[in-house]
């Protein structure tokens, strides 16, 4: 433990202390953001301007979506649409195609098994998009 002076009554206090025990000059400050005034580190408002600094803590905290949040969403919606065609196509020549080769009707079976596994991961996304944001 070492002594300083105060500021204020120029007695020696310990460097430790918060408040002189002679003068009670307060040796931790914080300052006034809005006109410097030096003020006690536990003052909950200025006593020059009156700023308060509860309305700091107790203001809202900014929203972290972006102003493109909503164009983001729009374009995983809208990359849903591929598997979603690829998949309608891939029944439909399914349907047209029931006399024909093992080959066609193994590659459609392919494609909408593929769209299907698409179609469920872009969903997953969207889910998790919407929850994280």
């Amino acid at each position: 433990m070492a002594l300083i002076k105060c500021p204020e009554c120029s007695n020696k206090i310990s460097d430790k202390a918060k408040k002189c025990p002679h003068c009670g000059y307060i040796m931790e400050r914080k300052y006034c953001p809005k006109c410097g005034e030096a003020l006690a580190i536990d003052a909950r408002a200025c006593s020059k301007c009156a700023y308060n600094f509860m309305e700091d803590v107790m203001a809202p905290r900014p929203s972290y979506k972006s102003e493109n949040y909503g164009l983001a969403i729009a374009a995983l919606i809208s990359s849903l649409i591929a598997p979603v065609i690829s998949l309608v196509l891939s029944i439909v020549v399914l349907v047209i195609n029931k006399e024909q080769e093992k080959s066609i009707k193994s590659l459609c079976f392919a494609a909408i098994t593929l769209s299907a596994i698409e179609i469920f991961f872009q969903i997953i996304g969207i889910i998790f998009a919407l929850i994280l944001n």
